[in-house]
């Protein structure tokens, strides 16, 4: 029996057995999941979503302290006790996190864990190369912050950075007409798929609330707002003011952003209100990526904004 350092494999990535048998392609694939911070975030990505799976019935850490009557302070907590918890044990992959839950008896739990895995995996998997340098890099940048602070200011910064993270229920509320649900819903799919968290008034708006109550509650749980601009919108009062109220919170909220779409839409019929943001062409190739780089991007520019490092002005 050969002694691992005289196995010719031995020491070897999965990426360089790829790459040693003639599949590039595969190689290639491979690398994108031997980066740690990758890693750390697809873990990341998917105790927050079983986190938010879990009522505080089924909930097997302590729940003292948690008030049940704040649902986002609720949520808050769940994660912020759920990651110290994969922490103390040690759980670095996603094998770690189900053998965890079997261990408490949370089998559906499991099962919830592995999908989303699955899901931010693909997700990344299907990112172009330079979308996924781009997040690495967004990643690295964050870490190389966290590392520079003092450790009393490090874990102050964190934490408010992760509670705010957490206090948003969506990443992008989309601003539409009616009469471009087809469209809007197809790129809704699109963003969901890559774990874009989306606040679509057709399904989100709670039954017998106001629609301006709606609106207002949409945009305060929102990271940001996504306006699909197309001729239908302009014609329409009620997108009208949706958007007057997002440039409200924008306006007042340092770090929020308006992010416009052009639905079919030309860029020089836009109202000069319009004309001084960047906006995004639906008809592009890359619409969804872009989008996505968008809306991801705010979070990291808030997080770097909380942490001393850049004004924002959107």
């Amino acid at each position: 029996m050969l002694a691992d350092n005289d196995d010719p494999w031995f020491g070897l990535k999965p990426s360089d057995l790829a790459q040693e048998a003639g599949y590039d392609v595969l190689c290639l694939l491979l690398r994108k999941f031997e980066s740690d911070q990758i890693r750390k975030f697809m873990i990341t990505r998917t105790l927050e979503h079983v986190s938010a799976e879990m009522s505080l019935d089924d909930f097997f850490l302590p729940t003292d302290g948690i008030i049940n009557n704040f649902p986002v302070e609720v949520q808050k907590q769940k994660v912020q006790r759920l990651k110290k918890w994969a922490h103390s044990k040690k759980f670095k992959t996603i094998q770690g996190i189900k053998a965890g839950l079997t261990a408490q008896g949370r089998e559906k739990l499991c099962v919830i864990a592995a999908e989303r895995y699955a899901n931010v995996a693909k997700v990344i998997t299907d990112m172009s190369w330079k979308r996924y340098e781009s997040l690495r890099e967004d990643l690295s940048t964050a870490q190389f912050m966290f590392q520079e602070l003092p450790i009393p200011a490090l874990e102050a910064q964190s934490q408010e950075i992760s509670m705010e993270h957490e206090s948003f229920q969506y990443d992008a509320f989309l601003i539409h007409s009616g009469e471009d649900k087809p469209k809007v819903e197809e790129v809704l799919e699109l963003l969901e798929s890559r774990d874009i968290r989306c606040c679509y008034a057709p399904r989100d708006f709670l039954p017998g609330r106001s629609i301006l109550s709606c609106i207002e509650d949409a945009v305060e749980l929102s990271r940001c707002t996504v306006v699909m601009v197309s001729e239908n919108f302009m014609k329409s009062t009620w997108c009208q003011h949706e958007r007057d109220v997002a440039e409200v919170k924008a306006k007042d909220t340092e770090g929020y952003s308006v992010i416009p779409v052009l639905l079919g839409f030309k860029p020089s019929d836009l109202p000069s209100a319009y004309k001084v943001k960047k906006f995004i062409l639906a008809d592009s190739q890359d619409f969804i990526p872009t989008l996505v780089k968008a809306i991801e991007g705010i979070f990291l520019s808030r997080s770097l904004y909380l942490m001393g490092f850049i004004s924002l002005h959107y």
